[in-house]
């Protein structure tokens, strides 16, 4: 397993799809929706180029290019509330059903309702998981994983 937490940064940069095609890797999770926006939100300074419906697709199409035969899960932006999607989440499942509707193969998308057991307690400050937050977590991106690797 590499996971390469980028503590904020992970915007899903063109550049940087490129640099993960290079990583000999059995399945790519994409989880990268807390750090990013929409267009028209924050355009300022240091956060330019964050958008999801400008850099999500550019980045999944070049990452699948390099690697055409390696799963990728799309995941949502989770929360301890768990719930309806947010604009983020409804933009990349809108991405995900158009891919799949192109014949992409081996893309599995995770909604965060898959991802917290919905009592509450799944995170120190409604955002960050704690222990419990992490087993609910692990639980449902192993399961996606899984899926994803089982997907001809």
């Amino acid at each position: 397993v590499v996971n390469l937490g980028f503590s904020g940064s992970g915007v899903m940069e063109l550049e940087m799809s490129e640099h993960l095609a290079r990583i000999d890797a059995s399945c790519y999770v994409l989880d990268c929706l807390w750090n990013m926006d929409m267009s028209g939100k924050r355009q300022s300074g240091q956060f330019r180029n964050r958008n999801v419906d400008e850099n999500y697709e550019p980045f999944i199409r070049n990452l699948r290019a390099k690697r055409p035969d390696v799963p990728i899960v799309m995941a949502e932006q989770c929360d301890v509330f768990c719930g309806k999607p947010n604009r983020k989440d409804e933009c990349i499942r809108a991405l995900y059903e158009k891919l799949i509707g192109e014949g992409w193969k081996k893309l599995v998308y995770l909604p965060k309702t898959e991802m917290y057991v919905g009592d509450g307690e799944g995170t120190v400050d409604g955002c960050h998981p704690n222990d419990w937050g992490m087993m609910s977590m692990a639980k449902a991106f192993g399961k996606a994983v899984e899926e994803a690797l089982k997907a001809k």
